[in-house]
């Protein structure tokens, strides 16, 4: 099990911190940016900031921000980038057409840049409706809560999301975020997830982070 810590914050003091406290136990750290306006909660906005830090890690980049403000985050150096496919503006009566060219555009807009390329879906959206992009991506996003905040309950329900991605026979990465701990670890493992996006279980004691990443790794 890939186990990515998930750093949610506002301040660079912060997220300083916790890259610096992972450094050395994982190969990729999962940021979350979010603009107040996609999700109701805000967190670090500064690319410049973000882009000179000397990481020493890999990060994937979860964009939980609207339409307008995706592109602007293409310019990072992160090694995946990951959007919402309900962030993407979907019109009425138009049978999905310029909704599918839009994602198919952006995918192709991060391929560009050399990154790999991942799609978050919310627990309420049905995972068919990223089906026809599947053979462009690099890992699949199931939000196992509403996304804009840590420490909420894992919702057991978005592992039926897994199964129906590995019946489709996808071969990316399927990666589960929100409510993840070691009482659930072995589910998601068992469902055929093979990475974890972790906030609480891994910062809620800064003293024990190795041994709580340890716990969730070891778990197949």
């Amino acid at each position: 099990m890939q186990v990515y810590p998930s750093v949610l914050v506002k301040d660079f003091e912060e997220f300083e911190a916790k890259i610096n406290l992972v450094k050395g136990l994982v190969d990729t750290v999962h940021l979350d940016i979010m603009d107040g306006v996609f999700v109701e909660n805000s967190t670090i906005y500064d690319i410049d900031k973000i882009n000179s830090f000397d990481w020493g890690v890999d990060y994937e980049l979860h964009l939980m921000v609207k339409e307008s403000e995706i592109e602007k985050w293409l310019n990072t150096n992160a090694k995946r980038i990951i959007f919402h496919y309900e962030a993407i503006n979907q019109k009425p009566k138009t049978k999905n057409q310029n909704h599918k060219a839009k994602i198919k555009n952006l995918i192709n807009k991060i391929r560009e840049r050399k990154k790999e390329v991942g799609i978050a879906v919310n627990m309420e959206t049905d995972i068919e409706n990223i089906f026809p992009f599947l053979n462009e991506l690099d890992l699949v996003l199931i939000m196992s809560i509403k996304p804009g905040w840590s420490g909420q309950k894992f919702t057991p329900e978005a592992l039926e999301k897994v199964k129906k991605l590995r019946d489709k026979k996808f071969n990316g990465i399927i990666e589960i975020d929100g409510g993840v701990n070691e009482e659930n670890i072995d589910a998601i493992a068992n469902s055929g997830a093979g990475a974890v996006s972790v906030a609480s279980a891994i910062w809620k004691d800064k003293s024990k982070i190795k041994d709580q990443i340890s716990k969730l790794q070891i778990k197949n």
